[in-house]
């Protein structure tokens, strides 16, 4: 599963990174963030390399970073042109140069620098810095997902999330800016870490969906579930009422034909038709291979205030 953590639930622990070629630094840092972590009660671990090779293997091997103190000058290769190659696969950790000199600051924000310190590194003045890149990635890890992405690994904030469909041995996430990531996962697992959050529901084998962005147009769509579907085993015919039709709360009104059985179709609230799905006359599998969206059956306008059972009662009482 690529799909690396949670984040958002319990005391989160932050892992820091830190690279200079001169080792006296790495010393001064080490004893800092020392000082910090037990000063501020702060779960925070590190690591110190002392070039930008050691530390870019570290980042291709998957290792998750969430801030990174990073030297400009350096032998064999800058932090600059390394930031860049560390981009490639986190575009979420926070990067903090340090430097003696300033010339390389406009540089520096080019591959999302969080900030740009000068040396000599007082104890203030770390600190300071400290609590400004925490409050800033807990609140980024609030409530988000850290995914391992064919772009890197990227942090993602669930209430960005509209939806997410399997597509052979991946995950499509949704984002409501457009945006899809594609990570290798299964679904199960996805579904399992967001058990706790109400407004994800597994609507179908190949989907989940995030019930804040399900807008209503006043209308309802009619079909069978998942679980049903899978009861009835390969659908075989499906007869369906015209629109115009009107039927009470309950009313049979009509029938699905499959290889094990026939079933009634109940109305579960009271309404018209407006439509129904004509694919299904051609193509009845549909219903069995996606009841929630191409196996729809009707859309109706419901004439009383309907009264349904959430998505989470419906798995209590399968689970019951």
């Amino acid at each position: 599963m690529s799909c690396i953590g949670l984040c958002g639930k319990g005391r989160i622990m932050i892992k820091v990174a830190f690279c200079d070629d001169d080792l006296s630094v790495l010393k001064e840092l080490s004893v800092l963030m020392d000082r910090y972590r037990v000063e501020r009660n702060q779960d925070i671990t590190y690591a110190a390399f002392h070039s930008p090779l050691e530390l870019l293997s570290e980042v291709e091997r998957g290792t998750r970073l969430d801030i990174i103190f990073l030297d400009v000058l350096m032998p064999g290769q800058d932090g600059i042109s390394a930031a860049r190659e560390i981009r490639k696969y986190d575009t979420s950790v926070k990067i903090i140069y340090l430097t003696s000199s300033s010339e390389y600051a406009v540089d520096s924000y080019e591959v999302g620098a969080y900030f740009y310190q000068l040396k000599p590194i007082w104890q203030e003045s770390f600190y300071r810095l400290m609590d400004s890149v925490l409050r800033e990635c807990l609140k980024n890890e609030k409530n988000s997902l850290i995914l391992r992405c064919k772009t890197g690994i990227t942090r993602l904030e669930l209430d960005k999330l509209k939806y997410c469909e399997v597509t052979g041995r991946n995950l499509l996430l949704h984002k409501e800016d457009g945006e899809v990531l594609d990570s290798v996962g299964k679904l199960d697992d996805l579904c399992e870490q967001l058990k706790d959050y109400e407004c994800f529901v597994r609507c179908h084998r190949s989907y989940m969906i995030n019930m804040d962005y399900v807008k209503s147009n006043g209308k309802l769509v009619i079909g069978i579930t998942d679980f049903a579907q899978d009861q009835l085993g390969e659908i075989l015919f499906v007869d369906l009422p015209d629109a115009g039709a009107s039927f009470g709360a309950d009313d049979e009104f009509g029938t699905v034909e499959s290889l094990k059985t026939v079933s009634s179709l109940y109305m579960p609230v009271a309404g018209e038709v407006v439509e129904r799905n004509e694919a299904l006359e051609g193509k009845p599998t549909l219903v069995n291979l996606n009841c929630y969206a191409d196996g729809w059956m009707l859309r109706i306008r419901p004439t009383e205030t309907p009264a349904l059972m959430t998505a989470a009662d419906y798995r209590s009482q399968l689970e019951g």
